[in-house]
């Protein structure tokens, strides 16, 4: 399992969920921002998170604009994995952070056990493409 992840949504009730589902795993820590810039600072500020979970429509920097500047940097944080969540609709947007390096992608609403699940499979992946 991921052990530091930065939950990036401007919905308190999101952010909410996220909280209670990671608070369950004992060495998983959570941060929240809520917008890209808020998220671009604390990746600079903790160059240690392992997984950003990233929604796509938010306020002052969108996910889409957040994750080209992660792409960008030129330090280790432009490889940390991301999740776009997503809404129902958003397909053309997931397709294009997809092609902007995006690893994966959940739709709202979803359950715990399918978060999880992707979670997994994201995680053997990225140890496979390592190896």
């Amino acid at each position: 399992m991921f052990n530091k992840i930065l939950a990036v949504d401007d919905s308190d009730i999101v952010l909410n969920l996220h909280q209670l589902t990671f608070r369950r795993l004992p060495d998983v820590e959570l941060l929240t921002a809520r917008n890209g810039i808020e998220a671009m600072k604390k990746v600079k500020e903790n160059e240690d998170i392992e997984l950003i979970l990233l929604d796509i429509n938010m306020p002052l920097m969108d996910g889409i604009t957040f994750l080209e500047s992660l792409r960008g940097e030129s330090s280790a944080i432009a490889r940390i994995p991301v999740i776009m969540i997503t809404t129902e609709g958003e397909e053309e947007s997931v397709v294009n952070a997809l092609k902007k390096g995006a690893n994966a992608y959940i739709k709202k609403p979803f359950r715990q056990k399918e978060l999880f699940e992707l979670l997994d499979a994201l995680e053997k992946k990225l140890q496979g493409s390592a190896s």
